[in-house]
């Protein structure tokens, strides 16, 4: 009987046991459930903020804008006040520059006029050439394509307000003064001022990010020094060598410098994340919006060209021209001239038709993970650069690459020779003279170009691309 009693106490014992084990099963099934809610929530909050990180860098330029409204406020009203001030003073600065620039020739030696000759050609051209340049070598191609993009926007603005304003150079007036070189677009504002200005701000502003100098107070304040320097020395330069006026040079320089805190400070175009770039070439809606954007900007430039009487200004101006410019061809002269500057922007056309074609023959994966904050120090640049070069000449097929790239970015050249600038239409010249030659080089240096030059380095991981 007492076996018989014991069994259902057993038996209950079991199933009391079962119980328990169910009970626990049911609360670490609990657990878990709260534990993958936790993780679910988790995963909802970092998808939330990747969004909100996402949308934050597709605003990215808008957000710049409006991130110190009053400043931004006050700086385009100066911008209007400057626009209003110069019509007010125009021409009364000209003028007197007609008897400066005339004293100020009769005072200096020839080897003065010489050595202005120089830095306006230096100062103008080749140490912009230079500058960039130096960017592509100790930063990356990104920061040099960005502010290469902003250089030709900048040289359009120059060649719009050239057509505007339709002011003459002050050796067309005073024909006494000896011109250093023969310039026949017209005169205000001073392109060499203007970009010497925006163009060697900016580079002092890459320069101050390098490693050495970046914490460096004093260093900053000698790179921007000799960056201004040499601005005023190309802009003087122009008024020695009368061709421009003190009006000209003054409003080119203040545009530059507008236009450098614009890209630098008001957008901080300069600082601008590579995954944003990248949306310029993976979203449809900034693809449309860019190629919309040039084709006004086109549209702008060729209604204001045909809104000026270039004919006027032939015979305005055609005895001084004559004797000082003789045998320069017609689409060189006034408007003409500014229309084939403003031209450049098919440069950009070339450049984003490259790299689009680039970003896809390149892994896309390691661009858009590609942390750009990671910043060579101008050693570590050094030490990379001799290597790539090392490795470049290290076999005759590299060699005979490197010289089919040149000889690539050469072509276009072929198009300037070839279209004469006597016997064909204007149309026929900006096309295939200028246009096409433009498009070309900016498609072949900053596309396939960099592609195969890639591939002669071996180092398709290299950041610094």
């Amino acid at each position: 009987m007492r076996e018989m009693d014991d069994i259902p106490r057993d038996s209950n014992n079991r199933q009391s046991n079962i119980l328990i084990d169910d009970d626990e099963i049911d609360n670490n099934k609990n657990e878990e459930n709260i534990s993958n809610n936790i993780i679910n929530s988790e995963d909802n909050d970092l998808n939330i903020q990747n969004k909100e990180k996402q949308k934050e860098q597709n605003n990215y330029l808008f957000q710049m804008f409006y991130k110190n409204t009053t400043f931004t406020i006050i700086f385009f009203l100066f911008f209007i006040v400057l626009i209003i001030i110069e019509y007010i003073y125009r021409q009364e600065l000209f003028t007197y520059s007609l008897t400066y620039e005339q004293n100020l020739q009769n005072s200096i030696s020839k080897g003065a006029i010489l050595f202005f000759k120089v830095v306006s050609i230096v100062g103008g051209y080749v140490l912009i050439g230079v500058g960039l340049f130096f960017v592509f070598c100790y930063y990356s191609l990104i920061k040099t394509i960005i502010l290469c993009i902003c250089l030709i926007f900048v040289v359009y603005l120059h060649d719009i307000m050239k057509i505007l304003y339709r002011d003459p150079r002050p050796f067309w007036i005073n024909k006494i003064l000896f011109q250093g070189q023969c310039e026949t677009s017209y005169g205000n504002p001073s392109g060499h001022s203007l970009l010497s200005f925006y163009f060697y701000l900016s580079l002092s502003y890459y320069i101050c990010m390098l490693e050495n100098v970046k914490n460096n107070k004093t260093y900053k304040k000698i790179v921007y020094s000799i960056g201004i320097f040499v601005a005023i020395l190309t802009a003087f330069s122009r008024l020695v060598l009368g061709v421009h006026a003190i009006d000209q040079v003054l409003y080119g320089g203040i545009v530059g410098i507008w236009m450098f805190i614009l890209f630098a400070y008001i957008f901080k175009i300069y600082d601008i994340p590579l995954s944003y770039y990248l949306l310029f070439y993976n979203e449809k809606n900034y693809i449309n919006f860019f190629i919309i954007f040039l084709i006004v900007l086109f549209i702008i430039s060729i209604i204001l060209y045909n809104l000026i009487d270039i004919e006027a200004d032939f015979k305005k101006y055609y005895l001084v021209m004559d004797k000082k410019c003789p045998n320069i061809e017609k689409f060189k002269f006034y408007g003409n001239s500014c229309l084939a500057e403003s031209l450049v922007l098919l440069l950009i056309v070339g450049i984003y038709s490259g790299q689009y074609l680039f970003w896809y023959l390149v892994d896309k994966y390691y661009l858009n993970n590609h942390n750009e904050n990671n910043l060579y120090s101008l050693q570590e640049s050094i030490n990379h650069w001799n290597n790539h070069y090392k490795e470049i000449f290290s076999s005759f097929g590299n060699f005979i690459k490197v010289i089919g790239l040149i000889i690539l970015c050469l072509l276009p050249g072929l198009f300037y020779v070839f279209v004469s600038g006597e016997n064909n239409s204007l149309r026929n010249i900006f096309i295939f003279k200028i246009g096409l030659p433009l498009f070309l080089i900016g498609f072949l240096i900053f596309g396939p170009c960099f592609y195969i030059f890639i591939h002669i380095l071996k180092e398709r991981r290299d950041p610094f691309f």
